[in-house]
Order: C-alpha cells, then structure tokens, then sequence
C-alpha cells in the first residue's frame, strides 16, 4: 500500500511549518486555505488549522534507506532531542516482527515522528540528508474497536492485517505503507504520556477504489 496525501490537523501551523523547513530541511509550501504542505519523499503532508480549543497530534512514520540508518539517527539527533526508551535509555528500537529499526521524536505540535529503516526495502547510494526520505509509511488511527476498523480498512485498500494483531494493536499494509490501529488511549510508542486520541485523518493511496468514511470515527481514505 502506498501514502501518497496525508491530511492531518494542527493548532501550531506557523511552527511546524518552520520546524520542517528549517530543522528537517524538507519542501513546505502553503496553499490557499492557509494549510501547509510538507514533502516526506513521495509523500505530501498537508497540515489544516484545527478547530478553535482543539489541539490535535499523530503518529506517523518516515522511511529511511535501511543502510543509512545509523546516518539517519546521527541526522535527526543533530536537529532534535530524540525520543529514548523509558526503561533501558536507548535511543533507536528494534522490531523484529517487522524487520525494522527506527528512531523518534516530538514535533512542536506533539507529533509522534519516527524515522524507520525497513531492511526488506533497496538501500540507497550517497549520503544521508532529507532528500533520502523515500515516503510517510505509517499513519496511526487509534479506535475504540479495533477489530472492526482493521476489518475496515482491509476492505478500504485491500490490504490485509499483520500476524502480531491483538484486540489493542494490529498493523495494516506492507513495508510501503501501513495503518497502525491503535485502541484510543494506548499512549504513542515510544512515550508513556502521548495518548493515542482521534483526531481527523485522510490518507489518499492509490490502492483505495473510492472513498470510504467511517460512521464512528473521523477518517477518510481516498483515491490518489
């Protein structure tokens, strides 16, 4: 499954638009209805304005080329205070179900941002920067059933779930892109403080045959 759009909310438009041009270094353009557009590799994310007294915040995950990132760790950790496991003080994480390593941090919107090297996708040639960002392929889409929105979203792009899925956590897509359905409340990984909340969403891939909302739950998938 590929992200291509991803519509997210915010209260802090003006700082992360300088944040992710000037720390990350990555193409921020604003558009018309004062939203920002921020260019992840292949994948555009759009930051509206949020509704007046609410201050929305995700989960969503960067891949980095897999042999670059012990350079990708040294990047961010150049720009930013990475997130660190509350047990052991580490600062990278290994997920074995997924053949990935990954780093975190906090955007000034409290964004939960990972950088993931997935080890069954090609490696690159060249020095790390932003420019290695190949695409967003994690969005985070917390649910108070989340069964019945797995069941959802496979029948929205195809997709089916992952073999780790349990009635609290379930992964849905491939290493190109995936949905990590969360049970609202469960705090954001790597934190023990972020709790997952719904706040709107909209993915377009190119792997959705039409528009499919959610009667519960404020989340759109659409055609790219």
């Amino acid at each position: 499954m590929r992200i291509d759009r991803l519509h997210l909310q915010t209260a802090h438009l003006e700082a992360l638009s300088e944040f992710y041009a000037e720390k990350f270094e990555l193409d921020v353009r604003s558009v018309e209805d004062d939203s920002v557009v921020v260019a992840f590799g292949e994948t555009s994310v759009v930051f509206e304005p949020s509704p007046t007294g609410t201050n929305p915040y995700y989960h969503f995950a960067i891949t980095v080329p897999s042999n670059r990132f012990d350079d990708a760790v040294a990047w961010l950790t150049d720009r930013v205070e990475p997130l660190t496991d509350p047990d052991t003080d580490e600062q990278t994480f290994s997920f074995e179900f997924m053949n990935a390593h990954a780093v975190y941090c906090l955007d000034p919107a409290g964004n939960v941002v990972e950088l993931i090297a997935r080890h069954g996708l090609p490696d690159a040639t060249g020095a790390f920067d932003a420019g290695r960002f190949r695409r967003v392929s994690e969005i985070g889409l917390p649910t108070p059933d989340v069964r019945h929105t797995v069941e959802a979203l496979e029948d929205a792009v195809g997709a089916t779930r992952w073999d780790e899925s349990t009635d609290e956590f379930a992964v849905v897509g491939d290493d190109e892109g995936l949905f990590v359905v969360v049970e609202t409340g469960r705090p954001w990984y790597p934190t023990d403080t972020r709790a997952s909340d719904r706040f709107p969403v909209t993915v377009a891939t190119p792997d959705a045959v039409d528009v499919r909302t959610f009667e519960t739950l404020p989340y759109r998938i659409e055609p790219a």
